[in-house]
């Protein structure tokens, strides 16, 4: 009779144990890889100088997937210092072209009718994955990487990861970061990421907390929090039209030139 009686409960703790288990955050992301359809992303960034006043970054819009990962991306970003605040700049990046409208753009003297920058072709995935954030956690193996080192925390509807990562550990990790700068040395090579991420019950990161530790002598600290919603939208990112385009080689030369190229 007693067997009888715990066996039950021990099924019943089993099937809570399983229904309990948090799920695998990299496999929830791959689920997501599907033509037309995306998630949402508002970013906030502030870098501090150490002297001076120090600039936010906010970052907005819509980040699309196709069957590989992440292939394009539309956001709106504002710069904020304590004395200015800069005019919007708009950003699309689809099949490797970089599209930009606003922000330091509107210091150039643009042709009659084009209110589109389009720069030089780049990889897609590469530049749709990156605003502020230095992570690329649409890179299965570096999320799954940063994952695996994490200490993990979890609460009644969110599991919490945190660690931290060097550039040049991130370097040999992650091929996204490798393209966009050349491999790290020195004081470079030792500067670290401080991360911490959270997921939903479904397994999808809901938020993102960065901190950039440089060296001291460059009295420099950069901080980001990004958070996600809206995961699995349809949505499509297209190219502006083709009559507003201008390419960016045949812009004038001149000083509102040259600030735009510096801060796009």
């Amino acid at each position: 009779m007693a067997v009888s009686l715990l066996t039950p409960m021990l099924v019943f703790a089993d099937s809570a144990s399983a229904r309990a288990a948090p799920t695998d955050p990299v496999t929830a992301l791959k689920r997501q890889f599907r033509s037309g359809h995306g998630v949402k992303v508002s970013e906030t960034t502030r870098i501090d100088f150490g002297e001076g006043e120090p600039i936010t970054t906010r970052r907005h819009g819509r980040l699309q997937f196709g069957p590989s990962g992440l292939i394009a991306r539309d956001t709106t970003q504002r710069v904020v210092t304590d004395t200015a605040i800069v005019s919007p700049q708009r950003t699309i990046i689809i099949d490797g072209q970089r599209y930009l409208s606003g922000g330091s753009y509107d210091l150039v003297e643009l042709p009659e009718g084009k209110e589109w920058v389009r720069s030089a072709k780049e990889p897609q995935a590469i530049g749709a994955a990156y605003g502020d954030e230095t992570l690329n956690l649409f890179e299965l193996v570096t999320l799954k990487t940063l994952l695996r080192s994490s200490a993990r925390s979890r609460s009644a509807s969110l599991t919490s990861y945190r660690g931290s990562i060097s550039y040049s550990e991130l370097y040999r990790l992650s091929r996204s970061f490798r393209n966009l700068t050349s491999r790290p040395t020195g004081d470079f090579a030792r500067i670290r990421i401080g991360w911490r991420l959270w997921t939903d019950g479904t397994g999808l990161v809901n938020r993102v907390v960065t901190k950039t530790e440089y060296p001291k002598k460059w009295s420099l600290t950069m901080k980001s929090d990004t958070r996600y919603t809206g995961w699995g939208s349809r949505m499509t990112i297209a190219p502006p039209p083709p009559g507003q385009i201008v390419d960016e080689k045949d812009l004038k030369s001149g000083p509102g030139l040259e600030e735009a190229l510096a801060e796009r």
